[in-house]
């Protein structure tokens, strides 16, 4: 699989067929997506192209009425894109400029012009151009002009709810990690770089990795205790962490600590990707450093009795 930062770098190829979209999270919806293309390509021998923009249209569009964070960093949403039979990954610069464009020269100028596709395939409700102005109907009508065919693929709806990254958004917000998982069709995931904290952690029995992510506009779930699978290496480790501000030790600033059973390692600056498997409690404020000690031994019998049930 080929990533294209450039747009003008794409080779002429056999039958290019494309989905288009942001496909932050990259969930069951765009999943059915990515299926009904590879379709087109393995019938047309032809050509598989995932096109999608960074930074997030929101981010640039800054609308204060719809502030977001991401579910997928690009290179993340790059990883995860990998495990699929694309020829290619297009990532358009989302800019100002861009998004001025209307829907129909946005099509012609950058899609036509720039990969000549020949099959289209886009979610249900897609929409694209200035003030979101090009839809399906849009595309029906220029593909009758430009010789290409369009196919809208219909929503996944788990337990009566449509599949979507806003969906997923809200749950990771109140902590429901486990509707994400079933949402994205894996578990939600952070991933950084480890650095040294206070050391409390080591004083208190009970060693964390405190790690830290670089995009600022990644989602970060709700404040609290979770099961979770820490990945070093691609080797999965059992452990539970903590996201919130240790109020405990009065302190404000949110920081993410993962402690691993069993393992003692130096990882310092080393990367590390959480897998987030379920939430055991809320953030509390404990009254001794004891108290929180105590709760933490309850949370790690918690924590193996769940990878007890799952193995």
């Amino acid at each position: 699989m080929h990533i294209y930062l450039d747009i003008n770098s794409i080779p002429k190829t056999n039958f290019p067929v494309i989905t288009i979209g942001t496909f932050d999270g990259i969930h069951l919806g765009h999943q059915k997506l990515i299926k009904h293309l590879l379709e087109k390509k393995s019938r047309y021998h032809g050509t598989a192209f995932l096109v999608t923009f960074e930074p997030h249209p929101q981010l640039v569009l800054n609308n204060k009425n719809r502030p977001i964070s991401i579910l997928t960093t690009l290179e993340e949403k790059v990883e995860i894109l990998k495990k699929f039979s694309l020829d290619g990954v297009v990532v358009i610069p989302f800019t100002k400029a861009l998004s001025e464009l209307s829907g129909k020269l946005f099509i012609k100028s950058i899609l036509i012009d720039k990969i000549g596709f020949k099959d289209v395939v886009i979610g249900y409700d897609h929409a694209f151009g200035k003030n979101r102005s090009g839809n399906a109907e849009t595309l029906k009508k220029m593909s009758r002009e430009f010789g290409f065919r369009v196919n809208v693929v219909e929503p996944v709806s788990l337990d009566g709810q449509i599949v979507k990254s806003t969906s997923i958004r809200s749950a990771l917000k109140e902590g429901d990690v486990k509707k994400a998982a079933a949402f994205l069709g894996r578990p939600y995931q952070l991933t950084g770089k480890v650095s040294e904290g206070a050391g409390r952690g080591k004083r208190v029995l009970f060693p964390t990795a405190n790690l830290e992510i670089s995009n600022p506009k990644k989602l970060i779930p709700k404040n609290g205790v979770y099961v979770v699978e820490a990945v070093l290496d691609d080797r999965p480790l059992p452990a539970i962490a903590n996201i919130g501000t240790r109020p405990t030790f009065d302190e404000t600033v949110r920081t993410i600590e993962a402690h691993i059973f069993n393992f003692n390692a130096d990882i310092y600056g080393r990367s590390l990707t959480l897998s987030l498997l379920s939430r055991i409690r809320g953030e509390e404020k404990f009254d001794s450093v004891e108290s929180l000690i105590n709760q933490i031994k309850k949370d790690i019998k918690i924590a193996k009795r769940y990878f007890q049930s799952i193995n």
